[in-house]
């Protein structure tokens, strides 16, 4: 409750303003900056599948090489990481306790879905979990807000079951690949089945390697889940 009357009383005082370009805006990301976060989607395909890919390329898609391990069948990003503003937007998002700029966020999100999305039934969302001693620490998964913001604009349901059982370093402060990628094996469990021919969409802010979204595939797998995909903000 003291927090709660902190952080309105803190608003009331200091106006919300874009991280950017400081111009007043409720969501801390104004549309003039968002304008500016480069259109630029990436997909990736399984190329052993033996059905149509969930994603369909656009002209303006970058199509990277096939995937041929792991459990996903394919994967979209929106935007480039080392877009200045997109980065920015993502350290704020997730350290300086603007969750608010989850909103803005998922719009490009959801443009990107909508834009290659095939039509298809029984589509779930999935969020990637944070470790519970880190959602204590942050209190909120920038990832749920994401998956939200997509749910309540597309009707579509949330899987929440997935889970973080290692709290491992995080991903952003290793920089050698291969230390990334071993940083997060086994570091997830699926706690439900997968409901009857169902196709599940993991939902997360950031990817490097593919690899959290690829662990957190195998885990869902265990589960009965086999039309698995992903939905990245930035590559």
């Amino acid at each position: 409750m003291q927090d709660s009357l902190f952080t309105l009383l803190q608003n009331s005082i200091i106006p919300n303003q874009c991280i950017i370009c400081h111009k007043l805006h409720a969501s801390n990301l104004c549309s003039d900056c968002l304008s500016k976060i480069p259109h630029k989607p990436n997909i990736w395909i399984h190329k052993y599948t033996q059905q149509k890919s969930l994603f369909a390329p656009k002209i303006h898609t970058n199509i990277q090489p096939n995937l041929v391990e792991g459990k996903l069948m394919s994967i979209l990003t929106c935007t480039p990481f080392n877009d200045p503003i997109i980065r920015k937007s993502i350290h704020y998002l997730k350290y300086k306790n603007i969750p608010q700029i989850a909103e803005p966020l998922g719009a490009i999100m959801l443009r990107t879905l909508t834009q290659h999305i095939r039509l298809k039934s029984n589509i779930i969302l999935c969020p990637i979990p944070l470790h519970p001693k880190r959602l204590q620490f942050r209190k909120y998964n920038q990832s749920l807000l994401l998956a939200q913001y997509l749910s309540d604009k597309l009707k579509l349901p949330l899987y929440l079951d997935l889970q973080r059982i290692r709290n491992t370093p995080q991903q952003m402060r290793i920089k050698d690949r291969r230390d990334r990628i071993e940083n997060v094996i086994a570091s997830f469990e699926a706690y439900s089945r997968a409901p009857k021919n169902s196709t599940i969409i993991i939902i997360d802010d950031v990817t490097t390697t593919l690899s959290t979204i690829q662990e957190a595939a195998k885990a869902l797998s265990k589960q009965g889940f086999n039309d698995i995909h992903a939905l990245i903000l930035a590559h």
